[in-house]
Order: structure tokens, then sequence, then C-alpha cells
């Protein structure tokens, strides 16, 4: 099972846990969750604690989230850099829901990409959000330091939800 992007709702509000709700929740026009925490992911068997998580949210809102961009998804792109001519949507909120996965509201923008994301959603295209990120993982492949670039938008999920490892 995956989670692509979908129109926001407020009937499905009332499950997520802002962890700073700095900003209206209200502004965006998608969202989709990521990643779950605390569980290890099938492919790179990784595990996102939810306290390194929630810190990460915590500072991606108070530092970056006034100037979060993402991009419709470029898979030769290695960058945590935002490449401003592929900008596609803007940041409006991360949190966590209930069942501990990381949610990505976002507002598709008014630009060429941008155009193109809103008419690919409209048209009923499931479109994943992918993250980018630094951080460290140990022997363990336990995440840590983790540090929030970008949320872009991809017609490829970032790993299929069925395949968490038991």
């Amino acid at each position: 099972m995956y989670y692509p992007l979908i129109k926001y709702n407020d009937d499905i509000s009332s499950s997520v846990l802002d962890i700073h709700n700095q900003y209206n929740k209200h502004d965006f026009e998608y969202y989709a969750k990521v990643i779950p925490v605390d569980v290890p992911l099938k492919g790179s068997e990784r595990i996102y604690p939810k306290q390194v998580v929630e810190n990460a949210i915590v500072d991606y809102e108070k530092n970056i989230v006034d100037i979060a961009f993402g991009e419709l998804y470029n898979e030769d792109s290695t960058s945590i850099d935002i490449n401003l001519t592929n900008v596609s949507h803007r940041i409006m909120n991360i949190s966590l829901t209930e069942d501990n996965y990381i949610k990505v509201g976002i507002k598709t923008l008014n630009t060429p990409n941008g155009i193109i994301l809103k008419k690919l959603l409209d048209e009923g295209a499931q479109i994943f959000l992918r993250f980018r990120a630094t951080g460290d993982v140990s022997e363990n492949l336990i995440v840590s330091n983790l540090k929030f670039c970008s949320f872009d938008a991809s017609l490829k999920p970032v790993f299929n939800i069925t395949n968490i490892v038991e």
C-alpha cells in the first residue's frame, strides 16, 4: 500500500498531532504520509526513531519552513540544494500522525512545474512525496542527527509501506 498526495479534508485533520503548530495547517492543498517512524524499512532497513524525527520536524519548521520548497522529483539529483527551476510546491506543514507517520502538507505554486503538478493531481495521478535529508546512520542502521532538506513530488514512492520489516 502506498500513500499518494491527496486533497486536504477537514475530517482527516483531526488525526494529526502537530509537533510545532506555528503555521495554520489549513494553508495546504494536498498532503501525504511520507514514512513511518520507529520501524525498520525494507530495502534500506533504516530506522527513523520518533524522537529524532520530532526534533527534525521542529528544526525544519523553526528554521526552514518560511522558505521551504519542493521540486518535481529528478532521479538524477543527489544534491540537498533546491534547484529553483524545478520548484513545484511549497512545504506548508510537517507533523506526525497518531499512527507515527511523517505527514507533509503542500501547496502547489504557479511555476511551470507547479502547474504540471497541479494538473497531474487534478487529473487523478498518484503523486508521492520523497524526502531529501542529511543525517547519520549507525552500524545498526538507526538514523540520528536528521535534517530535512526538501519533500519532492514523484511518480514513485520512497518505499512500499507494506514492505515494512516485521
